[in-house]
């Protein structure tokens, strides 16, 4: 059914009332993500050039042939990055120095142990080890921790490279991985929530809100929603699992109130500010995380199971994501995630307007599409979609009870089947599709 959205005058004036009440500011503590357990790490792009940057920078000789460099925006300052070789005849790199005091000079640093795997004829990975290092934000200087990889899926591409701006070819590719990671613990209205920062973009300090979306076409039924920048995790108990995490959003909904999020890692503080709200959102009990995208803005709004009327600014917003859980009949939990689409609609909330319709979730449908990949042969691939044109991108199970078929790992439902039949009705092909 479509969620309805009011607009209550009463309602609005007891948040800003509420507003005014109180701010929550709590501590942020230094959790590094690799020794924390949990799924918190995110990667960030690295743009590798064929020379080295302007400026003022003292760098070793090199080893080997077309060494490749790199700058880092880490807190206020850049640090430079150099990818060489170990031996002059080395086939790839597998070298790595790094600025790691940020004086700008690569000569005083260690190198960076790496290790480099290869996958047959033409794939290699190097993998540098973790790098710690500190970073200036402001008056303040913090911990930063993250490793380099470098994946290169053809290796003959590779060799053929010039040394122009050709280099590094588009089947070498590299990111960060960023273990930089702030915690807090906030408790609101006597229930406790644990909060996890992590750093989505790689420039060290997490906590800043998220103000961008790309629209990739994954091939599916239209252009899906990917929110570029850091993500925040939130949970009750137990441990961290990749399902706590969000886009990182300046308001954020929790424990049923709408707040303003500002995270000053420098100052090592978490402050949640009470907002007023102009408008209301019913969701049903089984969202337990969704955020919404404000264009015109360039902000977002993110919630942690969000139940009944929920307060939000005025605004059009669209579908980032959002996560369901659900029980079956017997007992046992499926997951569902889902990403908004372009052609998801557009929930239009004006300040003291009348009620809107939005519509998402249940019921899915399936969609197939069928593309010739010549004379006699055809692609086929399946997507779900929900009410509002959402993507379906995860679907998980738990327990041990359910009626469902599942696949063999006893996760995700049976794979589903498709067949091709004639006009007259004759069985010309079968098979299933493949998750992935």
């Amino acid at each position: 059914m479509p969620r309805k959205l009011t607009v209550p005058l009463l309602a609005a004036l007891g948040w800003m009332a509420a507003a005014q009440a109180f701010a929550l500011t709590v501590p942020l503590k230094y959790t590094p993500a690799d020794e924390s357990g949990a799924f918190f790490h995110s990667s960030a792009h690295i743009e590798w050039k064929p020379t080295p940057p302007p400026g003022n920078w003292t760098r070793p000789e090199a080893v080997g042939d077309r060494p490749l460099y790199a700058l880092l925006k880490l807190g206020d300052d850049e640090r430079l990055l150099m990818l060489d070789r170990e031996k002059p005849g080395d086939e790839f790199y597998n070298r790595l120095r790094f600025d790691a005091n940020g004086d700008r000079d690569l000569t005083n640093d260690p190198v960076i142990k790496s290790n480099l795997t290869s996958h047959g004829d033409e794939y290699r990975f190097l993998q540098s080890d973790m790098i710690d290092t500190r970073i200036k934000l402001g008056a303040a200087e913090l911990p930063c921790r993250f490793q380099v990889q470098v994946n290169c899926f053809s290796l003959s591409e590779f060799k053929k490279s010039g040394d122009d701006e050709s280099m590094p070819p588009r089947s070498m590719q590299a990111i960060t991985q960023n273990f930089t990671c702030y915690s807090a613990d906030v408790e609101i209205d006597g229930r406790s929530y644990q909060l996890s920062l992590t750093d989505g973009n790689g420039n060290g300090h997490p906590g800043e809100p998220t103000s961008e979306v790309n629209w990739i076409n994954r091939g599916g039924d239209g252009m899906l929603a990917y929110a570029i920048g850091d993500r925040i995790y939130i949970k009750e108990e137990g441990s961290f699992s990749y399902y706590d995490g969000m886009p990182m959003a300046r308001w954020l909904v929790l424990g049923g109130k709408l707040f303003e999020v500002k995270a000053d890692v420098a100052a090592g503080t978490l402050s949640l500010e009470p907002a007023a709200a102009t408008a209301t959102v019913e969701l049903p009990d089984s969202v337990k995380r969704l955020t919404l995208f404000n264009e015109a803005q360039s902000e977002m709004v993110t919630m942690y199971r969000p139940t009944g009327a929920v307060p939000l600014p005025a605004g059009d917003y669209k579908l980032v994501m959002y996560q369901m859980e659900k029980q079956d009949p017997q007992g046992d939990l499926w997951r569902a995630q889902a990403l908004g689409s372009n052609k998801s609609p557009v929930l239009k909330l004006t300040e003291g307007g009348a009620a809107a319709e939005w519509a998402f979730g249940e019921p899915f449908m399936p969609l197939v599409r069928a593309e010739m990949a010549g004379d006699d042969q055809a692609r086929l691939s399946l997507d779900v979609v929900g009410l509002g044109r959402e993507q379906l991108v995860n679907l998980e199970h738990e327990g041990s009870k359910t009626k469902i078929a599942l696949d063999r790992q006893g996760r995700l439902p049976k794979e589903p089947t498709w067949q091709v039949v004639r006009a007259d009705g004759e069985r010309v092909a079968n098979g299933s599709f493949e998750y992935g």
